[in-house]
C-alpha cells in the first residue's frame, strides 16, 4: 500500500519545499537558541553573583588583616616603648654600678678604660690589636702607718721604673700598649683579687697583668694572661729573687740594684709573653732576642746572665716556643709562615739560649 506524501499532496500556494523546509528549522533552531541564550543567561547570573560574594568577602579580609595589622603595630610600638624604657634604665644602672665599681672595686686608674674605649674607636678596625700589659705597684719599701699603707717613696720608684721600660724596652719588643701609671695606687692585698677585677672590664682585650709580690725575704712575680672573650684569665707564677725591703729603704746602691733587676724581670716577662701570644695568635716573629742582644741592653744581659731565676724562664720560654713552631703541634702556623721562615725563627729563638 503506497503512504501518501505530503509534499506530493499537500500545496502551499507561494513556497516552494525549501522555504517551507528552511522556515520550520529557523522556528526549531530559534527555540533551541532561545533554551541556551536562557541557560547563559542564568549562568552568568550566578556566576556575578559568586563574584560580588568573593569581592565582598576579599573586602571583609582585607578589612580585617588591615584591622590586625594596625594592632600589631601598636602592640610592637608598645613593646618597643617598653624595651627602650628597660635599656634605658638598665643603662642608667649600669652607670651607676660602674661609677661605684671604678670607685670601690677597680684597681688602676679610673680614666684608664676612657682611654682605651677611645684608643678602640679612633684605630682602624683592621688593624690586630696590641698585648696590654700592666705592673701592679706592690709595696717595695717598709710599710708606714702601721702596716696600713704603702711607703711614699714607692710611688716614685714605679713611675721611674715603668717610664724606663716604655722608653727603653717597648719599642724594640713591639706589639705591646705598656700602661704606664696606670696603677695609681699600692697593691696591698695582693692575690687575685685585683686581677680578677681588671679582668671584669677588659677581658675583651689581649692583657698581661704583671704581679710583684714580697714575702719571707723574696720578691715573687706572677703572671695572668687573657685573650679576648676568655672566661677567666691565666695565672700562673714566674720567677722570683732574693730581696730585702729594710735594707732597700736603708742602702740606696742596694735598693738601685734591685730596681734593676726589677726591671729586667718586667722587660723580660713582657718580651717572653708578647712573643709567645703574637705568634700563636697573629703569627709575628719573637723580638725578646731582638731586646737581649740590643748593645743599649748589655746591662740587662749582664743581669740575666747572673740570675739563674732570669736563665731559666727565659730557657722554659723558649722551649714553648720552639714546640709551639712544631708542625705537628701547630699546624696553622703554616698559614702564615713558609718553612723557611719557620726555621728561621727556631734559629733565632735557639740564638737566645743563656
Amino acid at each position: 500500500m503506497d503512504i501518501p506524501i505530503a509534499s506530493q499532496n499537500i500545496r502551499f500556494p507561494g513556497y516552494g519545499m525549501f522555504w517551507v523546509a528552511n522556515s520550520i528549522s529557523s522556528t526549531l533552531l530559534g527555540w533551541n537558541n532561545r533554551r541556551l541564550q536562557d541557560k547563559a543567561h542564568e549562568r552568568n547570573q550566578a556566576f556575578q553573583l559568586e563574584m560580588e560574594r568573593a569581592r565582598h568577602i576579599t573586602d571583609d579580609e582585607r578589612m580585617q588583616e588591615d584591622i590586625a595589622f594596625k594592632r600589631r603595630l601598636v602592640a610592637l610600638a608598645r613593646e618597643q616603648r617598653q624595651e627602650t624604657s628597660r635599656q634605658s634604665f638598665n643603662a642608667q644602672m649600669q652607670a651607676i654600678e660602674l661609677k661605684y665599681y671604678l670607685q670601690y672595686c677597680w684597681p688602676l686608674d679610673p680614666l684608664l678604660p676612657q682611654t682605651i674605649l677611645h684608643e678602640i674607636r679612633s684605630e682602624a678596625t683592621n688593624i690586630a690589636p696590641h698585648l696590654n700589659v700592666i705592673l701592679m705597684h706592690a709595696p717595695l719599701l717598709p710599710l708606714r702607718a702601721y702596716g696600713t699603707d704603702a711607703n711614699a717613696a714607692d710611688a716614685q720608684i714605679y713611675k721611674e721604673l715603668e717610664y724606663t721600660v716604655k722608653k727603653n724596652d717597648i719599642p724594640l719588643i713591639g706589639n705591646v700598649d705598656f700602661r704606664k701609671d696606670a696603677c695609681l695606687k699600692p697593691d696591698l692585698s695582693g692575690g687575685n683579687a685585683s686581677i680578677m677585677n681588671i679582668h671584669f672590664l677588659m677581658s675583651q682585650m689581649p692583657t698581661l697583668v704583671i704581679s710583684p709580690q714580697y714575702s719571707d725575704g723574696k720578691m715573687y712575680l706572677s703572671g695572668a694572661v687573657w685573650e679576648p672573650q676568655a672566661s677567666r684569665p691565666l695565672i700562673r707564677p714566674l720567677l722570683n729573687f732574693d730581696y730585702n725591703p729594710v735594707e732597700a729603704e736603708k742602702d740606696i746602691e742596694y735598693r738601685n740594684e734591685v730596681i734593676e733587676l726589677l726591671h729586667t724581670c718586667v722587660s723580660v716577662i713582657t718580651g717572653a709573653v708578647r712573643d709567645s701570644y703574637m705568634l700563636l695568635t697573629q703569627g709575628k716573629k719573637p723580638t725578646l732576642p731582638t731586646l737581649l742582644n740590643d748593645k743599649e741592653h748589655a746591662d740587662m744581659k749582664r743581669i740575666i746572665m747572673g740570675n739563674a731565676e732570669l736563665k731559666a724562664f727565659i730557657k722554659g720560654e723558649n722551649d714553648n716556643i720552639l714546640a709551639a713552631l712544631d708542625e705537628e703541634n701547630t699546624p696553622q702556623l703554616l698559614d702564615v709562615f713558609d718553612k723557611n721562615d719557620i726555621e728561621a725563627i727556631k734559629e733565632q729563638v735557639k740564638s737566645n739560649t743563656l
